[in-house]
């Protein structure tokens, strides 16, 4: 499921129950690569994966192939597309170029057993991610590119991370009479700020070094400060399109992009909210779900390409594309049956990743722009996914429930300006 790529926990009561369930999964595998033939995944460099037994062999020994499970039926192509609403027809997600994982590797990083439900970078070494339950509930910290983190305690379970473009300045946030915290020192210590806006701050995104927002985990508003958080403004929403408002992107100091919706099982449910004035004033499409289950449902993720290039993915396989900036959306179909849900997207380049929950928990790949894809990667950890970021490097890193943080090297393809 989803943050920060993430999904509406308190509002949607099969979240409840899968983080309830997820966190007394603990990590049995956690800690190391494993270096032998037939030993459990994740492997190191020269040995890859493969997903049908989850267990490393030699690099080239054997091939995990394509998509598992037959692609459900398709929706027939639905109505004219108009501003707002999806596309005409969808896309299938034919095999891709990839199926071997030779190239990439996958490693396990222990951060212990609470929920990840948020993971930020500044650069490629720099970054900060929140660990909201467990043993250990704390701002974490990065200095080297993800590999190892280091606890800050704030006294409260942290819901949200996020950083100015600099990196001098870092937010967190959560469920708490002192709900904001921030750091002007690169993270090295945190404060509390002056904060009387109420609701359950659980996301964080800067758009310069004053301007930031935060979402709401359960409200249907959003945060503003154009001070870096002496000061607050709040932009309402309706329930009905954004039942809770913590899954976030930005890009650069205009653009910015909520997912939401409801949970529903009649094809609709899906919104998207964008904002190309800095956060200021909003305008929202919402999306029918014509494949697959056609049941509909939240939103979970959000890769910016551009400002009118965006991906979308969530609830029920749906997998949503736009290149007009939301005038029309293009579903991607024939996505295999043995993924439930998306739980985060990242994009760079021509290469989209997308972390999947289902009866194990993976990465669905195309390295066409989006013209293919294929599973790529299959964990052992069913339904924990929350989210997806990259660091500076275009490293990958997944993470979810019960302490899960896999950080990819190599998936994603492209330079560092394509970075998303």
């Amino acid at each position: 499921m989803v943050v920060s790529s993430g999904v509406s926990r308190p509002v949607v009561s099969k979240i409840s129950m899968k983080r309830l369930t997820l966190l007394a999964l603990v990590m049995a595998a956690c800690g190391h690569e494993v270096s032998l033939d037939n030993r459990p995944c994740p492997c190191v460099a020269g040995w890859i994966c493969d997903p049908r037994s989850n267990t490393c062999v030699k690099d080239g020994a054997s091939d995990p192939g394509g998509q598992d499970g037959s692609p459900a039926q398709d929706a027939p192509p639905g109505q004219d597309a108009k501003p707002g609403q999806d596309a005409n027809s969808g896309q299938d997600a034919s095999p891709g170029q990839d199926a071997s994982p030779a190239g990439w590797t996958v490693t396990l990083v222990d951060v212990g057993n609470g929920s990840i439900t948020a993971v930020r970078f500044v650069d490629d070494q720099h970054g900060f991610l929140a660990a909201s339950d467990g043993s250990s509930p704390a701002v974490y910290v990065t200095a080297d590119g993800g590999s190892s983190w280091e606890p800050r305690d704030l006294g409260f379970p942290p819901y949200g991370v996020g950083a100015s473009p600099s990196g001098t300045t870092i937010f967190a946030v959560g469920s708490a009479s002192r709900a904001v915290w921030a750091s002007t020192d690169h993270g090295a210590s945190f404060m509390p700020l002056p904060w009387s806006q109420g609701g359950w701050p659980a996301s964080v995104r800067f758009l310069d070094e004053q301007t930031v927002i935060l979402g709401d985990e359960t409200g249907d508003q959003l945060f503003r400060s154009s001070d870096a958080g002496q000061t607050w403004s709040v932009h309402p929403f309706t329930r009905e399109l954004l039942p809770g408002t913590h899954v976030i992107e930005s890009l650069g100091t205009r653009n910015a992009w909520v997912v939401g919706g409801p949970y529903r099982v009649d094809g609709t449910g899906a919104t998207v909210a964008y904002s190309s004035d800095g956060a200021q004033t909003w305008r929202i499409a919402s999306l029918t779900d014509r494949a697959h289950l056609f049941q509909g449902g939240s939103l979970h993720g959000i890769a910016a390409v551009s400002a009118t290039e965006v991906w979308v993915a969530g609830d029920s396989r749906q997998l949503f594309h736009t290149v007009d900036g939301m005038q029309t959306w293009t579903q991607i179909k024939g996505i295999p049956a043995e993924i439930s849900d998306f739980g985060g997207i990242a994009a760079r380049g021509g290469t989209i990743a997308a972390a999947f929950n289902g009866s194990s928990t993976g990465l669905y790949r195309s390295i066409d722009g989006g013209a293919t894809f294929q599973i790529i990667d299959r964990r052992p950890y069913p339904n924990t996914v929350y989210g997806v970021t990259q660091n500076g490097n275009g490293d990958l890193l997944v993470y979810g429930f019960g302490g899960v943080l896999w950080k990819y090297t190599g998936v994603m393809l492209g330079g560092p300006h394509d970075l998303r």
